[in-house]
């Protein structure tokens, strides 16, 4: 499969538009009023294989063209919905706080102490990369894309193909992340490998929401006028 970040590889038949692609994004990144809502998470879901089949037909297309790839509806509902939490819980949060007609001084005391808590984002508007890691952390666990080997045309390596979850979920972050800023692997020689040692270690690692955080710090610039935010 080629470089997520190629933007001319493979045919074009099978993408998305670029609407329907920020579409796809919003379905997944934008906060859900309720974690736990049937149809936001559904939402979310179609907006995945959406973003699953733009990205194929840009790098795969015969993969597409055989429906040889699969999404595991379970697995990926119960991504989002962690993903959700961990992003927006503490928002969610808040905005019920803030509601609550409380004294200033009680509204401050209860804020703070929120922030002094053991949840994994505590903050109500976590950085872009912060996002893009969780985001990663519960797609590299649930792993809900995955090739059905018997359709998959037979020129593509069975390293690559047991590798797909991978490649979506980070081409996903960093398509989430592009939208604010740049997103630059490298030009140096040892960049491709990087870059598959990245694949490797979404689909083989455990990984944790810090490590992740760390890689999208090392690779996101944000623009002047998208500055990251805590």
């Amino acid at each position: 499969m080629s470089d997520p970040l190629n933007e001319k590889a493979g045919k074009p038949e099978f993408c998305i538009t670029q609407d329907q692609l920020r579409q796809s994004l919003d379905a997944i990144f934008e906060p859900f009023d309720d974690s736990d809502d049937i149809t936001e998470r559904r939402n979310a879901v179609v907006g995945l294989i959406n973003l699953t089949i733009h990205y194929l037909g840009r790098t795969a297309p015969p993969i597409v063209k055989n429906r040889a790839f699969s999404c595991d509806h379970f697995g990926a509902s119960e991504a989002m919905m962690r993903f959700q939490r961990d992003v927006f819980g503490v928002q969610r949060l808040h905005k019920v706080i803030k509601q609550l007609n409380l004294l200033e001084n009680q509204q401050a005391s209860l804020l703070g102490q929120l922030e002094k808590t053991g949840i994994r984002i505590n903050s109500e508007d976590p950085w872009k990369t912060r996002i893009a890691a969780s985001f990663a952390l519960w797609m590299t666990t649930f792993r809900p894309i995955s090739i059905i080997v018997d359709k998959a045309p037979k020129e593509y390596e069975h390293s690559n193909l047991a590798q797909l979850n991978g490649y979506v979920t980070h081409w996903i972050c960093c398509a989430y992340l592009k939208q604010f800023g740049n997103v630059n692997h490298g030009d140096d020689p040892d960049a491709p490998q990087r870059l598959d040692r990245i694949h490797y270690d979404f689909t083989y690692r455990d990984l944790t929401l810090s490590s992740l955080e760390m890689l999208y710090c090392s690779l996101f610039r944000p623009r002047e006028n998208h500055p990251e935010k805590k």
